[in-house]
């Protein structure tokens, strides 16, 4: 019909596996960035939670006592890039030992011996449970993702009622982010190596409908080539086969076309050299009649 659109079969084809990979591919993306950002999530958490008690139990046993091992545990946890703070507190909640990563240049300093007040609204009252750690999400004002904020106040060893202190640990969850673009990134090379097997795929469809076009056109000396064992490469060699034949059949009859007029350019040639009239001559008449055969030989008629 005219004014009709029509999409051509390899058109439809190369639409259908996009769509179908592509729909795969961004529901397994999905599934995958969810699941794994959950458990991410989950290990990172409970890898800063136990370092919050660790560093918990540490301070308990040597806070007033032994503070260079305070010291030493704190510095240890510099070497974890995606912990951006990490405060001891005494019982007045005033620093004893830190290091923040927050601002600008990377680095906040703080007053030791001083209160912490680094607008973070956390809790640092004792709960009553052991290695209770209270955990704060808040907006990393640095930068595009967040904070988890991880305190525990310390009790005394002798009596579990009073706070010696309190230990507080800041994890950025950059760690997750990064982990979630690696898998973004599988994902898209994923999907970039699905379209060039689509393309392999369909590119045996494009020669054959190309060659189906040239010979629809009546180039019967045109030949698919379609290097393929599978069903493609059968339909071109039998493709192929039938141009061939259909070729061979044309030749053949025009062959037979050119002979035929030749034989009748003859055959008009012999009928002129024949007597056109009949001998008439007392009283005796002669007729003669000859019919040419399919082939013209050398007979030649005469009375």
């Amino acid at each position: 019909t005219k004014g009709k659109l029509r999409f051509g079969i390899r058109l439809k084809f190369s639409v259908a596996i996009i769509s179908l990979v592509s729909v795969i591919i961004v529901t397994i993306a999905v599934m995958v960035i969810y699941r794994e950002s959950e458990l991410l999530k989950e290990q990172i958490v409970n890898f800063a939670k136990r370092e919050v008690v660790h560093l918990g139990n540490t301070a308990q046993q040597t806070i007033g006592i032994d503070e260079l091992a305070l010291s030493d545990a704190v510095n240890e946890l510099t070497k974890i890039d995606f912990f951006r703070y990490v405060f001891v507190l005494n019982s007045r909640d005033e620093i004893l030992y830190y290091f923040d990563r927050r601002g600008e240049e990377g680095k906040t300093t703080h007053v030791e011996r001083k209160p912490l007040d680094d607008k973070v609204a956390r809790n640092l009252a004792l709960t009553g449970e052991p290695d209770d750690v209270l955990i704060l999400e808040y907006k990393d004002p640095d930068g595009t993702g967040e904070i988890y904020d991880f305190a525990m106040p310390v009790a005394s060893r002798i009596d579990s009622k009073r706070k010696i202190g309190a230990v507080v640990i800041g994890m950025s969850d950059i760690v997750i982010r990064k982990e979630i673009e690696s898998i973004i990134r599988l994902i898209v090379i994923s999907f970039l190596g699905f379209l060039i097997l689509a393309t392999i795929i369909i590119r045996p469809i494009k020669r054959l409908s190309h060659g189906a076009a040239v010979i629809g056109k009546g180039d019967f000396s045109h030949r698919i080539e379609v290097n393929t064992s599978d069903e493609l490469g059968r339909l071109a060699e039998e493709f192929n086969t039938m141009t061939e034949m259909i070729q061979e059949a044309r030749e053949q009859e025009i062959e037979t076309r050119i002979m035929n007029e030749q034989l009748e350019m003859a055959r008009d040639i012999q009928e002129g050299l024949n007597p056109m009239g009949f001998y008439n001559k007392g009283g005796v008449q002669i007729k003669g009649f000859t019919r040419a055969a399919k082939g013209v030989g050398g007979d030649y008629f005469d009375f």
